[in-house]
């Protein structure tokens, strides 16, 4: 009964049976074979490890061993075992396969890598000595070699999906670290023959979604999110690119609930959180943006960037809530925080003033000193040129205006210079020839 067995086994999974003498069903590698057919791996490595004993120099009683040596975990066996199994017989290529697998496994990608390559010096062609090869030097952070392999391995495979994605962002990688346009032509491209043979693959679609998202395409980007999504496809993935392609068209209300959907799978994502705050901000629900934005200010340890962005959303909406106070407040850190934007943010601060409607007598101590710092150093910055005709028409006489007013209170006050403060408590002074001089330089 128990030959019958084995024999049904052996016939049903298409083993090949070596010749083990007069009565091979009685063998160790028969009871091996059916043993490890029904996944009993410490049976199967028991009576491998009989065959192997009795015929140590048998390849394919060290491969059997070796890879029931793996399912029970025993790796530097199966390596030697491996090792063994090529050196008797240097065209092996079972052994020179799994050693590839089992050394990148290990996160052993040179030594994997070696291998792989070993085995396309005799099959050039196959598409998984391709991949592996791949996979190996993506891991070792050389994405445009790895890229060779992968494109070598579609060519030859065009209908795999799960190949063209591999390939399509490795691309992408490559387009993130050497930003051109050419990586994402190459990578549409790759997109487009995939999706011929794989219409409508939402992996696929998701991938040009994304590729017109990152070359500015951001109507047609839309197109292919928006059609995802009314197909059901509310992944974070989707979500994310669906509300940012949005944002970037100036659409936040229809953002909107698209960051909101992913603030709840994602709550500390600290870019979505400013996002949603700004989007909020823009349909003028301002104390929530607010709060949006001290959430993201305990979660983040801010680069200056991050704090110029986040100051500058939080002056926006409260400039909106006409909060003068507050809005120059925050356009003064941004002020301080950018290094590319200090006379857009002075623009800001000295609009900011004409928010209230207060004359200038009936300023207080603190917004006197301040309003006149924040136009000193706008006609400061506009001295040094480079400034468009609207600037130097409107926002220059309007600031000339305002000068003009302290230049005439210093001379009632009979005083030759004036105290300036900045909102975190600065101080410092002006003096009356110099603001004749800014307003001088500007006629």
């Amino acid at each position: 009964m128990k030959k019958t067995v084995f024999a049904i086994l052996l016939f049903f999974f298409g083993l090949n049976m070596p010749a083990f003498g007069q009565n091979p069903i009685d063998s160790a590698y028969l009871k091996g074979a059916a043993c490890e057919q029904l996944q009993q791996y410490r049976k199967a490595y028991h009576y491998y490890s009989e065959w192997l004993s009795s015929d140590s120099l048998n390849t394919a009683a060290l491969n059997a061993t070796a890879r029931t040596a793996l399912f029970l975990g025993r790796v530097k066996e199966a390596e030697a075992l491996y090792l063994k199994s090529l050196d008797l017989d240097s065209a092996n290529y079972y052994a020179g396969l799994q050693l590839a697998k089992l050394y990148f496994q290990n996160q052993n990608y040179l030594q994997s890598l070696n291998y792989y390559e070993w085995l396309l010096k005799r099959d050039s062609t196959n598409i998984s000595f391709l991949k592996g090869a791949g996979d190996c030097i993506s891991n070792m952070g050389a994405d445009p070699t790895a890229m060779d392999f992968y494109s070598a391995a579609v060519d030859l495979n065009p209908e795999n999906a799960s190949l063209a994605i591999t390939l399509i962002n490795t691309i992408l990688r490559i387009h993130q670290m050497q930003p051109d346009t050419d990586w994402l032509c190459l990578a549409m491209d790759a997109c487009d023959t995939a999706l011929f043979y794989n219409p409508a693959h939402p992996e696929l679609e998701r991938a040009k979604g994304v590729i017109y998202f990152l070359d500015d395409n951001y109507p047609a980007a839309d197109s292919v999110f928006s059609a995802l999504l009314a197909r059901g496809d509310s992944s974070a993935a989707i979500l994310r690119y669906a509300g940012l392609t949005k944002y970037r068209r100036n659409q936040c209300l229809d953002a909107l609930p698209l960051f909101e959907k992913l603030h709840k799978l994602e709550p500390t994502d600290i870019d979505i959180i400013l996002k949603l705050g700004d989007c909020l901000s823009r349909d003028y629900e301002n104390e929530k943006a607010l709060q949006f934005f001290d959430k993201a200010e305990k979660l983040m340890y801010p680069s200056d960037e991050e704090k110029y962005n986040l100051s500058l959303m939080r002056a926006n909406t409260y400039a909106r809530s006409y909060d003068s106070k507050n809005a120059q407040k925050y356009y003064w850190d941004a002020y301080k925080l950018s290094s590319k934007n200090k006379r857009a943010m002075l623009l800001r601060l000295v609009q900011s003033c004409f928010m209230s409607s207060k004359k200038f007598d009936a300023l207080t101590k603190e917004e006197y000193e301040q309003q006149l710092l924040y136009h000193v150093l706008f006609m400061r910055e506009l001295s040094k040129g480079n400034v468009s005709l609207d600037i130097q028409q409107v926002e220059g006489a309007r600031a000339i205006n305002v000068l003009n007013l302290y230049i005439q209170d210093l001379f009632f006050k009979d005083t030759d210079k004036a105290r300036m403060s900045s909102p975190d408590g600065d101080v410092s002074w002006v003096t009356l020839d110099e603001l004749r001089r800014l307003v001088q330089l500007w006629r």
